[in-house]
């Protein structure tokens, strides 16, 4: 499922305080388990000493976390609001709260301000939006074949044979260049580990559409309908994948990269990108610098292209490939669907143990069956 928290326009500056804990044999480090089992990182931290799933999501300005947490003692509303951009490029307002203390390994942070707002995933799984107003305070080190998160003050070694960039901030968050092949592309991308995929690079740029046609003409373009779910809302819209040859991250030359090129996006790299590529990524936010240690043989993860919601005990089409497989055109954006893999919407009791089952089906085959009784099998696609 293609879920892409969007960037949170407006930082409110807050003052926070940040020291180790004593009594850590090294105050300077400290190791924390993670998991992705919802294609974010996630880790478990403390606010207000009540325990909380924190989601690692640099493409954020601040935090944000769900309705619930006012009740658990997790944050106190200030009664005051802030205005967000939504997946739809519209602004709406959020409410903001205030957390006295958030606690992260062994490293502590003082009267932190966040957005609260009920997110779907976010709100199922009663977890903390971690954002770059925290996260550009400390060092990170993310193992993701041990699933072990390394955070300090200090900054972490490199090799020399890691793949190294520089990055800037606004807003918080962090910002690099990016070379797409030949194409003179000027934009800074986001470095957005709240996004699950790969590479989004938005065609609202001057050289995109001819280089786009191009790869049309030559039989590489790969196309679907995607449906992206963020902080105030969902949408589905076209978007064109491309098999990339390489591109130009630093120094290095990257060769077969999946990249999509969608309209009303914000240009980003995604979590999906470092846990493919590198058995280790290291964001050296006292550096402004992130090194990863790539892997010898990355293989980027397939897809099906079918997304599903489900609203109002109903299974709707939100998603799907277009004219990539022989039964796209078979069924439409927005159909009600009968059955998914066998399972009926009733099966499901709310939203939540849905999306929890829905997200452990995908890449693999999904199997939809029509409200007529149709059944249609969708595997997952190897692009041109």
């Amino acid at each position: 499922m293609k879920i892409t928290p969007l960037p949170f326009i407006i930082t409110l500056l807050s003052f926070i305080t940040l020291f180790p804990v004593s009594g850590q044999e090294n105050p300077d480090v400290h190791s924390f388990p993670f998991h992705m089992e919802y294609r974010w990182i996630v880790f478990r931290g403390l606010m207000n000493g009540v325990e909380t799933d924190f989601v690692f999501d640099t493409g954020t300005s601040l935090g944000m976390a769900n309705s619930l947490s006012g009740s658990q003692g997790r944050i106190s509303t200030t009664g005051k609001t802030m205005k967000i951009l939504d997946v739809n490029n519209e602004f709406k307002n959020a409410d903001l709260g205030k957390t006295d203390l958030i606690q992260i390994g062994g490293f502590e942070f003082k009267n932190v301000i966040s957005l609260i707002n009920d997110m779907d995933l976010l709100y199922c799984m009663d977890a903390y939006l971690l954002g770059s107003d925290i996260i550009g305070q400390l060092n990170w080190e993310i193992d993701f074949d041990k699933e072990i998160i390394k955070v300090s003050k200090k900054p972490f070694a490199t090799q020399d044979a890691d793949l190294v960039f520089k990055i800037g901030y606004l807003d918080d968050r962090p910002f690099t260049g990016l070379q797409i092949e030949n194409l003179a592309y000027d934009r800074l991308v986001l470095i957005d580990f709240g996004y699950t995929g790969v590479i989004d690079i938005s065609i609202d740029h001057k050289t995109i559409p001819y280089f786009l046609a191009e790869k049309e003409k030559m039989g590489q373009a790969n196309s679907f309908y995607r449906y992206a779910s963020g902080a105030l809302g969902s949408n589905s819209f076209p978007s064109t994948t491309i098999l990339l040859d390489s591109i130009r991250l630093g120094q290095f030359y990257l060769p077969i990269i999946p990249v999509d090129f969608e309209e009303k996006t914000k240009s980003k790299i995604g979590v999906e990108f470092f846990k493919t590529l590198s058995t280790k990524t290291i964001i050296n936010n006292s550096k402004a610098t992130i090194a990863m240690d790539l892997r010898d043989q990355p293989e980027f993860e397939k897809s099906n292209g079918i997304a599903i919601s489900f609203e109002e005990g109903k299974f709707l089409l939100k998603g799907k490939p277009n004219g990539l497989t022989a039964q796209d055109s078979l069924i439409d954006l927005d159909e009600e669907i009968l059955s998914i893999n066998g399972f009926k919407a009733a099966d499901f009791k709310n939203k939540c143990q849905f999306l929890d089952w829905y997200i452990s089906q995908r890449p693999f085959e999904i199997q939809l069956t029509k409200l007529d009784g149709t059944q249609l099998i969708f595997p997952r696609i190897s692009l041109n």
